[in-house]
């Protein structure tokens, strides 16, 4: 349950860096319902947003990698900026972050499992696929409200 909370609370903290970002990004002058509101890439927020964490740190245990999960790694292809509604007309972007869990049938993860999906079961805006034991994450679809308001 430990390393379920700790991933939980890490995932809850690049959310918080998601609208950092967004919020420099605005005040630099970025329109908030453009696609350049969120970073291109994951690793973008690496550095300025989220701690950089070398490979010797990591491996010692000081840091995680950005992309870092419990399981592996959060691909690049895991990280979108989605057009909204569609591709042709958008009326605005979100950002999605695909979060892949140790499959069912691995008996030695399947507590670790199950504690993460009743720990993200309480987000918002979070999806769950069982057939590709894939957690799907819309962060930062406040966005538009948070802006307005501060």
């Amino acid at each position: 349950m430990a390393t379920s909370e700790s991933f939980y609370n890490r995932v809850l903290f690049i959310n918080e860096q998601f609208h950092a970002f967004a919020h420099d990004k605005y005040l630099s002058g970025v329109g908030v319902n453009t696609q350049h509101i969120f970073p291109f890439k994951f690793i973008d927020l690496e550095g300025d947003y989220l701690p950089t964490c070398s490979d010797e740190d990591n491996q010692k245990g000081y840091c995680f990698k950005y992309n870092q999960t419990p399981w592996g790694e959060i691909a690049e292809k895991d990280y979108v900026v989605v057009p909204v509604p569609n591709a042709i007309s958008p009326t605005h972007y979100r950002a999605e972050l695909t979060l892949t869990l140790p499959d069912k049938n691995n008996d030695a993860l399947k507590f670790d499992r199950e504690a993460t999906i009743q720990l993200f079961a309480q987000l918002p805006n979070i999806t769950y696929d069982e057939v590709k034991t894939k957690l799907f994450y819309v962060l930062n679809v406040q966005i538009k409200h948070w802006l307005m308001i501060h």
